[in-house]
């Protein structure tokens, strides 16, 4: 299992689910929970704050996350060599940012994990999809805006998907 953060940041690296503390700089462990409700450094008990980052993840990785999360998760589903999602890590890392603790937001690479990507129902990419408590909300296809990407989580939140 593991995940990277999604525009290679080298301020706040994630690797196998550790994020470097921005107060020692030492490596601290990044469960679903501390992504969501912020944690403490495994070093120096700072605390540390909800997740504000995109993260690649792998298929495994993100049925762990899923598994132990309430809020919704936005998932972009992305190759390298598609042109249009380009258009997307400074939207979502924005996105990311703005609804940490309220929102998780990940990117998987369809060409690598193409199974994973069927069994979400990607016909083309980019496709972004937001699960709710382990129940996929919906699929979309095609670039968005940032507003637009904001407002399908936030309407996420207003649902009452699995539970």
């Amino acid at each position: 299992m593991g995940c990277t953060v999604y525009d290679g940041s080298p301020s706040h690296p994630v690797t196998d689910m550790k994020l470097r503390c921005g107060t020692c700089g030492s490596k601290t462990e990044l469960t679903p929970r501390s992504m969501v409700e912020g944690g403490t450094c495994d070093t120096c008990k700072s605390p540390t704050a909800p997740l504000g980052e995109v993260l690649e993840v792998d298929p495994g990785t993100l049925q762990t996350i899923v598994a132990e999360v309430k809020v919704p998760i936005m998932i972009e589903f992305w190759a390298p060599w598609s042109e249009d999602c380009k258009a997307y890590p400074k939207l979502l890392a924005a996105l990311a940012a703005k609804l940490a603790g309220k929102a998780l937001v990940f990117t998987l690479d369809a060409e690598k994990y193409p199974d994973l990507a069927l069994r979400f129902g990607v016909q083309r990419l980019p496709s972004v999809a937001v699960m709710k408590r382990g129940t996929l909300v919906f699929v979309q296809y095609g670039v968005y805006q940032g507003a637009q990407l904001e407002a399908m989580l936030k309407q996420s939140m207003l649902t009452s998907a699995g539970g």
